[in-house]
């Protein structure tokens, strides 16, 4: 039992067509690391049905991340058939991680913000029961250009992704090269970064050519035969804020605060030339904001004169996890912006 456990640290699932066969009734489990080379390939059904079937969430996870870093160390990845996929390149991703920037509001308010001063298109909102990434690629498959809210720890880049975490940042991580981009952990693509972890309160960091490379934890993380460049916003919520007596809304401070941080992240995005985005339940999970009145926050800042109609869409995409309380988050979002014209 103790030779066992000690394998379990990083599993790898084989595509069988490929490889040799192997009993999966006895989970064996192969060094990824070691068994890369070999051709191992993963196999996205084989995770999932551990996945479903384990209580070990955090260490499957772990396993995935692995693989996320193997392919970000080679810029490739191999499919279940067999064929190899290159996203990127060290000078590429090089250049896009110098580009990774910290945007704060306490620049000059009369900044320069790319796009029509007068967009003369009405700002379309939903709510959608969706993945953020899913959503995104939809949106850029329309012929849109989205950033996504990356609902970010605000002291280390990617939070909890090396421990199997479950959060929405975590996931990015986990399917993406945005750990190259934002944590950058061997100061390999940006050495002479000028701004550093924790994010200041009233700051987001901006990170553009983040390849998303993995389908979503639903769908067994499998690798894209075709791996898609996205932009993200980084921008941390209050954890864990004081709320009002009937534990539905932040105290009034608190709440001013956020909305400051909200409008951080909508300058952002238009001064990069975004023409959408896709949101979520901003700190609504393990962080504790009530869904309700963040729902009304982020529908108060978009009504706002400098950002009313600025963007021609924008999607609130969210999944209740295991973090979503009460009502869940979701539906009270959905029922904000129900009136949304």
């Amino acid at each position: 039992k103790k030779g066992q456990n000690a394998t379990k640290k990083h599993i790898l699932y084989i595509n069988t067509k490929t490889a040799s066969a192997i009993n999966r009734t006895h989970h064996h489990h192969i060094d990824m690391a070691s068994k890369r080379a070999g051709g191992v390939i993963f196999d996205h059904k084989a995770w999932l049905s551990e996945f479903r079937s384990s209580k070990n969430f955090r260490e499957l996870r772990s396993e995935i991340m692995q693989q996320t870093l193997k392919a970000c160390e080679n810029f490739k990845y191999t499919l279940e058939d067999g064929s190899e996929v290159v996203f990127s390149n060290y000078e590429s991703v090089s250049r896009d991680a110098r580009e990774t920037t910290l945007y704060t509001d306490e620049e000059p308010p009369g900044r320069h913000v790319k796009g029509d001063e007068d967009s003369c298109f009405k700002t379309e909102v939903i709510v959608v029961n969706a993945d953020c990434l899913e959503e995104a690629i939809r949106l850029k498959n329309k012929g849109l250009n989205p950033a996504v809210l990356n609902m970010a720890s605000p002291k280390r880049p990617g939070g909890g992704y090396l421990s199997g975490a479950g959060a929405q940042e975590e996931n990015l991580f986990r399917r993406t090269n945005y750990v190259q981009h934002l944590a950058d952990p061997e100061k390999k693509f940006d050495p002479k970064r000028e701004w550093k972890y924790r994010i200041p309160e009233f700051s987001c960091i901006y990170s553009k050519n983040v390849f998303i490379i993995r389908a979503s934890e639903a769908e067994g993380y499998k690798f894209l035969a075709n791996p898609v460049p996205m932009s993200f916003l980084a921008l941390p919520a209050y954890p864990n804020p004081t709320l009002t007596k009937d534990k539905k809304k932040l105290i009034p401070l608190t709440a001013e605060n956020t909305k400051r941080k909200i409008r951080c992240m909508l300058s952002a995005g238009l001064y990069y030339g975004h023409d959408s985005l896709v949101l979520s339940a901003l700190g609504c999970g393990a962080f504790r904001n009530p869904a309700s009145h963040m729902a009304q926050l982020f529908k108060d800042v978009l009504s706002e004169g400098r950002f009313a109609n600025r963007y021609k869409h924008i999607s609130f995409a969210i999944l209740d996890d295991h973090n979503a309380r009460g009502d869940g988050n979701f539906k009270p979002f959905l029922e904000v912006f129900a009136d949304w014209t």
